[in-house]
């Protein structure tokens, strides 16, 4: 079986643990705790019979804590930078995250994982997170599971060089 690291990255309560959570265990807690410490959950996936072995690293929030931690990044075959869409102040410095991940990781693809649109479903606000230099951007809840495996199975089928064919429905 192929192992592929991925690391979660963002700001505290932008859902990186819940849409993990989701993925690997289809379950969402409505309590929230600060993490505090690194996480590693496994997912075993089979895209057009190959079979991949995601481990999924999701880092504690601070983004302090992220830029001292440079070892987690050792190993890494894709990021995905999670933000809130309610909270500007989660996306605003997204540029100099890129930089500094393009940097300690020039060959690591990074993906914009825009989280939490249960309550902005109505806002079209994908055209904003064109500008940003990252691999692929995806809209996803975690609280009502949409868009979650879609996602994962995509970022994991760009890994073995694949394209995944389940259909997604764009918003």
């Amino acid at each position: 079986m192929n192992n592929k690291k991925i690391l979660v990255t963002g700001y505290s309560g932008c859902g990186k643990t819940a849409l993990v959570n989701r993925f690997t265990n289809d379950r969402f807690s409505y309590s929230y705790n600060t993490d505090e410490h690194l996480r590693i959950e496994k997912k075993d996936v089979s895209i057009h019979n190959k079979n991949l072995n995601l481990i999924l690293w999701t880092v504690p929030g601070s983004a302090s804590q992220l830029k001292s931690f440079k070892s987690f990044y050792l190993g890494t075959d894709a990021l995905i930078h999670v933000i809130d869409i309610n909270r500007p102040s989660t996306f605003c410095d997204f540029d100099s995250w890129i930089e500094h991940y393009k940097k300690h990781m020039p060959s690591t693809p990074v993906y914009l994982v825009c989280n939490k649109i249960e309550e902005n479903l109505n806002i079209d606000c994908s055209s904003y997170f064109d500008d940003f230099d990252c691999y692929r951007t995806f809209f996803t809840s975690a609280k009502n599971n949409f868009m979650v495996s879609e996602m994962f199975y995509s970022i994991a089928a760009d890994l073995i060089n694949e394209t995944y064919f389940q259909k997604i429905k764009s918003y």
